[in-house]
């Protein structure tokens, strides 16, 4: 469990100064925490979380899709090898590890688009203001 705390908080400072989330670092997270958490020591709710940050990082649906079936996949096995837990309640987990990802997927989509107007709009105020300003200029 040391070795997933240090990689998340190393994943979280690396994001921070980088000033962004990449893609590439939340698939490498996800990797880890799946052999951690699944393979290791199941702990089903933490890697719930990891694949939902996958779904906030990643711009590709495609991609969301692969990686929630790999871990649901990878956990059905090893629920079942292992026998953790009632096995009644693999089915249900496994399938929510696989469709979870795409719901901050949706959310982190309908974000980014209004971040998108949000830009289009404080450029064009930005711009009817410069032209405001020198019309104001050519008055005086």
């Amino acid at each position: 469990m040391l070795v997933a705390l240090v990689e998340s908080a190393a994943l979280v400072v690396a994001c921070w100064a980088a000033g962004q989330v990449r893609t590439s670092w939340t698939v490498v997270d996800a990797v880890v925490n799946v052999v951690l958490f699944v393979v290791v020591a199941p702990a089903y709710n933490y890697v719930l979380v990891a694949v939902l940050v996958v779904g906030l990082a990643s711009t590709r649906l495609r991609w969301i899709v692969v990686i929630g079936w790999v871990v649901a996949s990878v956990y059905a096995v090893v629920g079942v090898a292992r026998a953790n837990g009632p096995l009644w309640n693999i089915r249900p987990n496994a399938v929510s590890l696989a469709f979870v990802p795409v719901v901050p997927w949706l959310m982190a989509r309908q974000i980014r688009a209004a971040v998108v107007r949000m830009d289009a709009r404080h450029a064009e105020v930005i711009r009817r203001a410069e032209d405001l300003a020198a019309r104001s200029l050519m008055i005086m």
